[in-house]
């Protein structure tokens, strides 16, 4: 069987708006490569505290998930099937808190 595989490529930049109790977000996934729908886990550092981080793919909503006492959070979320025919995609990845963003790509 033939599978389709989700190329990942890291290449944003963090950026810190405004908060004194945050440094700079960073977003990271525990693979370079997915699979259609296999399970991608997002570890993300320097939100503020106790903020609710909003994660989005390709601009779409994906959820929240909640930062803990030192401004980490972890969310878990499916990749995307691909569409006929297409065998790899490059997807975007934004996490956005109350003070501090992350953009970039798997």
């Amino acid at each position: 069987m033939l599978h389709r595989f989700v190329a990942l490529a890291l290449a944003g930049a963090s950026v810190l708006v405004a908060a004194p109790a945050a440094s700079a977000a960073t977003l990271q996934t525990d693979s370079r490569c997915y699979q259609e729908t296999q399970e991608v886990v997002l570890n993300g550092t320097g939100y503020t505290p106790l903020s609710t981080v909003t994660v989005a793919l390709d601009g779409e909503p994906l959820g929240t998930a909640q930062a803990d006492a030192n401004g980490a959070f972890q969310r878990k979320s499916a990749t995307p099937e691909l569409p006929g025919g297409r065998r790899e995609r490059t997807y975007t990845l934004t996490a956005t808190g109350s003070y501090s963003s992350w953009t970039g790509g798997y």
